[in-house]
């Protein structure tokens, strides 16, 4: 070994004692060289060094460089342990690296944890095309995962099985959205997001690797370099109301207990069924509702399914995207249009010419797409300045133009300008929003529910993944047995966001279950920690709904003291095994030969009445963190029975009463309103407090909390 080899062994012992944290199992800076076996480096007490071990592979050392062969399920990692969360600190890995792997099998690579997120990277050798660049992202770290792959342009030339130099730096900030700047020798490949930690992940850097053989001749990083401590900050209220799903704005609850309430079905259910030929057997609101309060009329846009095992089904008009209208939300109307000319063969005569139905309430539909769209979402947009913007529609098409996920755009709602190029290149499933917090448009669609965040309209968006909902331990167990996450609807709500991700057993319990969900920032999300189904198919054979049910793209719509969510309803799905729930099997009596059948429905729940806080004969109460407001006066939605009541008391940040706000000197509430007004000893102006750092008690008797709020200003 020579001198220099020799030194840098010293060095490696020597940066890993000076640059420790004050936890021996933090090594915030430090190098490391190809010329050691990582199982034989150790710290100046002897101390492993590469502590996070797994799998097994042939290792040795060539040429200075570190060489793993045959690797099964191979780990090695340091561990970083927890550091606390800074703002501003800044950190770098950077790893000379080489493999002629061809296939990762979901192996990370290399991985980095720090502060909140994590960065994957591998390369992926191909004999026969160019090599591919795998960067990870919320959804995960494979070759056939679009979003994973660093765009071919960028890296012209690149060749995995040379020895490559991977740098990436990054600078946290508090919303834990921050991005990892990432270079190849040298070049600025892009900014990529990575994925957000769960909070029991320790962080570290480690090599996973499950075929191939790679060659590492160096390594080192530089971690936890400044920052500001992060600090929780006492909240600023709006007027939008406080729902109580979580412990977010309340610092205790007690003696109460938690429910999530279920809508209540419309008895006019179902309001739309399919009546007109190119609405097959399926009327689905894949599709959206809105109340346009500028024409006082609710619109709706649906799209109907073809059994494309039929023989009559014309491709090419599989699923067109059909309009209606209603006054009271109920009682629909087809209009007449006759700008989507829709053809079906003749089920009289298979062989003779296909049916046309120039006059139909087809608003959009691209017969060049053989095999039809799906999940068209439609906002109207009231900022665009551009009038022929005004209605924005997201769909996904398997096109010429490639496969993923579309726009559109039109004035009216009606006539249609398909954009053609995709904005994403990812699964059918699909929901669109806009995000108050980002002021960027969002599409949710497959892998799992993958946030991808667009700069604008109709730009594509390099498959750049905000973030994810996706499927934990609980959720695979018996008997749900969900593998992934099929769809999601998110709504913005009372300044926060709400969505309703529908897992799904593929494969396994072939259902989907639906749960609420919750964000304060579009970023950080909260499915129901005790997964109750919400708005589950029903439990009556031959309704038009008990097979599934899942909600339109376009959330609630608040109707008085209601919210009303407008669903598709299916009594049969495709003929896959009897543990589909109410589908009877292809072939057997009583199965429907159109395949698909289903119908939309109407559902109403109390304005703001997702999850509320109950108390029966004994108190109970909640105190919440210490916040500031603006608003007067303090008004609470609650179900009160007349034997119960419902108080209030304003505290200071130190949680003592304030002089005249006291329970006592609250006047208590009765009755069942979603705006009861809270006073104390006739007072209701509370602007006197306003911008103040505050507390509020509430204590409940027979009563159900659903939300409060401080009115306007």
């Amino acid at each position: 070994m020579t001198l220099a080899h020799l030194f840098m062994r010293f060095s490696i012992l020597l940066i890993f004692v000076l640059n420790s944290t004050a936890t021996a199992e933090t090594q915030s800076t430090g190098m490391y060289v190809g010329d050691t076996l990582p199982d034989n480096v150790r710290g100046q007490r002897g101390e492993k060094i590469w502590t996070d071990q797994n799998g097994q592979a042939e290792q040795a050392i060539e040429e200075a460089q570190w060489v793993v062969r045959n690797p099964q399920d191979f780990l090695r990692g340091i561990d970083l342990g927890f550091p606390p969360r800074m703002m501003g600190q800044k950190g770098m890995v950077e790893v000379q690296w080489a493999t002629d792997c061809e296939n990762n099998h979901n192996a990370e690579g290399f991985r980095v944890r720090a502060q909140g997120r994590c960065f994957r990277v591998h390369p992926i050798y191909r004999p026969n095309e160019p090599d591919m660049l795998l960067v990870g992202c919320a959804s995960g770290l494979r070759p056939t995962l679009l979003p994973s792959r660093v765009d071919p342009d960028k890296i012209p030339g690149f060749d995995a099985t040379k020895l490559n130099t991977y740098h990436v730096e990054w600078t946290t900030n508090k919303e834990n959205t921050y991005q990892f700047s990432f270079y190849l020798n040298n070049r600025h490949i892009g900014d990529f997001g990575g994925q957000p930690l769960w909070p029991n992940e320790r962080q570290g850097i480690a090599f996973e690797f499950r075929e191939g053989t790679h060659r590492i001749a160096n390594l080192k990083w530089k971690l936890f370099e400044g920052g500001d401590s992060y600090v929780e900050q006492a909240l600023q209220l709006t007027n939008h109301p406080q729902l109580l799903f979580d412990e977010h704005l309340v610092e205790k609850y007690d003696g109460l207990t938690r429910t999530i309430h279920q809508p209540e079905m419309h008895p006019a259910n179902p309001i739309l069924q399919p009546e007109r030929p190119w609405e097959y057997g399926a009327v689905l609101l894949w599709g959206t509702v809105i109340y346009d309060e500028e024409e006082d009329l609710f619109k709706m846009w649906y799209m109907t399914w073809a059994n494309r095992k039929l023989l009559y089904p014309q491709k090419g008009y599989l699923t067109p995207v059909c309009y209606a209208t209603s006054k009271n939300g109920v009682d629909w109307v087809r209009p007449d249009f006759d700008h989507c000319l829709f053809k079906i063969g003749n089920q009289e005569d298979l062989n003779g010419p296909l049916l046309e139905y120039p006059v139909n309430n087809i608003v959009f539909n691209l017969p060049e797409s053989e095999l039809g769209m799906d999940s068209p979402t439609v906002i109207k947009d009231l900022t665009d300045p551009d009038s022929n913007f005004r209605y924005k529609m997201t769909y996904w098409h398997r096109l010429p133009t490639g496969e993923g996920i579309y726009q559109a755009h039109s004035a009216d709602g009606i006539h249609w300008t398909h954009i053609p190029h995709p904005v994403i290149q990812s699964g059918d499933r699909n929901t669109f929003h806009w995000d108050p917090f980002r002021k960027k448009w969002m599409v949710i669609t497959r892998p799992h529910a993958s946030f991808f965040e667009l700069e604008s309209f109709a730009e594509f968006n390099h498959n750049f993944i905000r973030t994810q909902i996706t499927v934990d331990a609980i959720d695979r167990a018996p008997p749900k047995r969900s593998t992934d996450v099929y769809s999601c609807t998110v709504f913005n709500y009372g300044g926060m966001q709400i969505g309703i991700p529908e897992f799904y057993g593929r494969k396994t319990s072939n259902r989907w279950i639906s749960h609420l969900s919750w964000s304060y920032d579009g970023v950080h999300w909260t499915v129901d920690p005790k997964r109750e189904p919400w708005m589950p198919w029903s439990d009556r054979p031959g309704d038009f709904d008990c097979w599934r049910r899942n909600i339109h793209n376009g959330g609630v719509i608040r109707r008085g003291d209601k919210l009303w969510i407008y669903f598709s309803g299916r009594s049969q799905g495709k003929p896959t095994s009897e543990i589909s729930g109410y589908l009877v099997p292809s072939g057997e009596p009583g199965y429907d030969p159109r395949g698909i059948v289903g119908s939309i429905g109407l559902a109403t729940l109390r304005v703001d009445g997702f999850c509320s806080r109950d108390a029966g004969p004994d108190v109970g109460s909640l105190r919440t963190k210490v916040f500031y407001f603006d608003g007067s006066p303090l008004l609470i939605n609650a179900d009160v029975s007349s034997d119960g009541y419902v108080r209030a008391a304003l505290l200071n940040e130190h949680g003592q009463p304030l002089d005249g706000f006291a329970l006592n000197d609250c006047t208590p509430v009765t009755g069942d309103s979603i705006t009861h007004s809270i006073s104390w000893r006739g007072q209701t102006d509370l602007t006197s407090w306003a911008g103040q750092p505050l507390r509020l008690q509430l204590e409940l008797k027979n009563a159900q909390l659903y939300s409060f709020r401080f009115d306007k200003p």
